[in-house]
């Protein structure tokens, strides 16, 4: 979550992307949840490679209503 004064900044695009680097190397994909209204966040996801999905049986946060469901594969191993 970013702070909404400092929104807009690539802060948000960052923090993503460090998490992705820190995920271990058997991570294959990147799966996330946000609320439907959240067009921004949605923007921002498929900006970053992730795709609108289905969630998978018993996928964290399956049981949010209102929740999308985005997922991209991992490219790569490299880390920050």
């Amino acid at each position: 979550m970013v702070a909404p004064d400092l929104r807009g900044t690539g802060l948000g695009r960052w923090l993503l992307s460090y998490a992705e680097s820190q995920a271990p190397d058997s991570v294959h994909q990147f799966d996330l949840f946000t609320g439907r209204c959240s067009e921004r966040n949605v923007k921002m996801y498929r900006s970053a490679g992730y795709e609108l999905t289905e969630p998978a049986s018993g996928q964290l946060g399956q049981h949010i209503s209102g929740a999308v469901y985005l997922s991209k594969p991992r490219v790569g191993t490299s880390r920050l």
